[in-house]
């Protein structure tokens, strides 16, 4: 399959690798619903690396859910988690930043959500709690693997979430984030897909996050390359020198892209990291070899 380009810098020739930095979302991105990384996926990842190419993980996942792809992938950078709630150094357990949400308006969210009967789940960045439809929860546990433990009462189980994922029907989800604004709750919510909307402190995103890291990094955000799918990845994609979305995006996420990759099951990050990192990297090395034989 070939890309969906717009903007004629995504077409132009590349003397050398233009981006320093590349972010990568988990699910729907990197990882499929069986919560594996294709082979092709993870030699490409590995081959950005080791050309010297710094390579962040970007997950709406808490940490202990995110750190064994990271692990997988022999990563050293920091690695964000929580939509953007925390970013951490795994290779030495510190925590870089941790937005808490005001637990005020956390019980208020909660309130809302149980009034319309909704399925919460309740997120740190070492425990995940579950409160609600059983079978809804069972999915989340099947598409992340790890324990989500059913409780009766998530907020006496967990008083203090970093994030809170409320789902449900796309309807009922919009009039929580309706509710969320009308009531002037210190919170920013996103969706992370039709049926699940992710609630974290105010002014938490992805973007964000990702902006910090590349600050700390030292990297431009005009040579960060960033690929998502979901609309909780809009806020990143809209940050990037060059975005790219998967093709099982939804439209509204493909619309911020400058480049649509194939689908998750065509190895969409293999191809894009190949096209526009990789690619470029060679004919850099290839062009400089060339001069000095001159």
């Amino acid at each position: 399959m070939d890309a969906l380009m717009r903007g004629a810098e995504a077409e132009a020739p590349l003397p050398g690798n233009r981006y320093q930095l590349v972010a990568i979302d988990l699910d729907g991105t990197l990882v499929d619903d069986q919560n594996a990384i294709s082979e092709r996926v993870e030699r490409t990842v590995r081959e950005v690396r080791s050309s010297g190419i710094k390579v962040v993980l970007v997950s709406g996942r808490p940490q202990v859910a995110a750190l064994p792809i990271f692990r997988q992938l022999g990563l050293a950078l920091p690695l964000i988690s929580s939509g953007g709630a925390q970013v951490s150094d795994p290779s030495s357990g510190r925590v870089i930043a941790h937005f808490q949400p005001p637990v005020a308006d956390i019980r208020k969210l909660v309130t809302l959500a149980r009034a319309a009967g909704l399925t919460l789940v309740y997120q740190t960045p070492d425990e995940v709690f579950g409160e609600g439809n059983a079978q809804i929860l069972d999915i989340l546990r099947a598409a992340v693997r790890i324990p989500i433990e059913q409780v009766e009462d998530g907020l006496a189980a967990c008083p203090e979430p970093i994030k809170v994922t409320v789902c449900g029907p796309r309807s009922q989800l919009d009039r929580i984030r309706d509710e969320i604004e009308r009531l002037g709750l210190a919170l920013s919510s996103v969706l992370s897909g039709p049926e699940y909307l992710e609630v974290t402190a105010q002014g938490v995103s992805k973007g964000r996050a990702l902006r910090s890291v590349a600050e700390f990094l030292d990297v431009p955000m005009d040579r960060v390359l960033v690929i998502g799918d979901a609309p909780n990845d809009i806020s990143m994609l809209a940050e990037a020198g060059l975005a790219v979305a998967m093709g099982n995006a939804p439209p509204e996420v493909q619309a911020f892209a400058n480049v649509v990759a194939p689908r998750i099951e065509d190895d969409g990050v293999a191809w894009a990291l190949r096209r526009f990192v990789l690619a470029p990297t060679k004919r850099g090395a290839q062009a400089r070899s060339n001069d000095r034989n001159a």
